[in-house]
C-alpha cells in the first residue's frame, strides 16, 4: 500500500467522501486524491476530511466539493429533473 491508498482507506472506514483545504480552495474524492499535486498552492499535508456536498449555483465551475459539513447530494437538476 502506498500513502494515497492508507488515506483513502482512512477515509472510507471514518464515513469521509475526500479531503478538502480551505485556503487553496480546492479539494479532491478519496477515489482520486491530491490529482493536483499541489500545483495550486496547497499541499495534501493541509488538507482535512470532508464530505462530498453539490456545487453552489453561483461558482459555475464543478459539480461538487469537498466540505467540512455533510450535506446530501441531491439527485435532481435546478428545476427538479433527474
Amino acid at each position: 500500500m502506498n500513502v494515497k491508498q492508507i488515506m483513502a482507506a482512512w477515509l472510507k472506514e471514518h464515513d469521509y467522501d475526500g479531503l478538502w483545504n480551505a485556503a487553496g480552495e480546492c479539494g479532491c474524492k478519496a477515489s482520486d486524491l491530491a490529482p493536483c499535486d499541489g500545483q495550486y498552492g496547497c499541499g495534501i499535508m493541509d488538507c482535512r476530511p470532508g464530505y462530498l456536498n453539490d456545487c453552489p449555483a453561483s461558482c459555475g465551475e464543478h459539480d461538487w466539493h469537498i466540505t467540512s459539513e455533510k450535506h446530501p447530494l441531491k439527485d435532481t437538476d435546478e428545476d427538479g429533473e433527474k
